[in-house]
Order: C-alpha cells, then sequence, then structure tokens
C-alpha cells in the first residue's frame, strides 16, 4: 500500500451527509476509506476516456489503419484467450492479470 498522507478536504454538506449515511449503513468503513475509493474510481475512469480517446484517433487513422491487420494477428489470440471482444476488454482483463484489485 502506499504511504498515506493527511491533507484537508472540502465538501459541501449534503455530500458529507450522504457519505456518513453509508457509513453509519456499513457501506463503507469510513470517510477515508470512501474518498479514497472515490478518487481512485475517478482516476480509473478519467484514463479509459483518455484511452478511449487514443482509440478513436487511431480508428480515424488511415496510416494506422493500413496496419491494423497486423496488430490484430497479433493481439486476436489475447482478445480470445482472456474471453475479450474488445480492445477496451482485452486492456482491463491486462491489467487485472497484471495488477489486481485493491481489496475495498
Amino acid at each position: 500500500m502506499n504511504r498515506m498522507h493527511r491533507t484537508t478536504v472540502a465538501l459541501p454538506e449534503d455530500l458529507l451527509a450522504a457519505i456518513d449515511q453509508l457509513i453509519r449503513t456499513g457501506s463503507a468503513a469510513n470517510r477515508n476509506q470512501f474518498l479514497t475509493l472515490a478518487v481512485e474510481t475517478e482516476l480509473r475512469r478519467r484514463e479509459r476516456t483518455a484511452i478511449d480517446a487514443e482509440f478513436a484517433l487511431m480508428a480515424a487513422d488511415p496510416d494506422y489503419q493500413a496496419e491494423a491487420p497486423e496488430s490484430c494477428a497479433i493481439s486476436t489470440p489475447l482478445i480470445a484467450k482472456l474471453g475479450k471482444t474488445s480492445c477496451w476488454g482485452t486492456i482491463e482483463a491486462w491489467r487485472g492479470l497484471r495488477r489486481p484489485p485493491r481489496p475495498g
């Protein structure tokens, strides 16, 4: 686990109340755990968005498309082995093999 650093965060009252309600009902252990998970989730979402944007650029790039059959020949066995049907699914599965999800 990474070393923890203490910081101060200002949140609107309604968000803090919603987090505290989740803690009371046992859906979150504490504010730290909830906020850490929320930040990690948002960072992963942004990373996926950036990767999707790169895929969109590749889809519109005629030079890349000319090379794509060669790339597909290499990646198709991996896609099939991981039981995925898309490049993004393969990336997610590969990341899962490389770095297990953090326990919640």
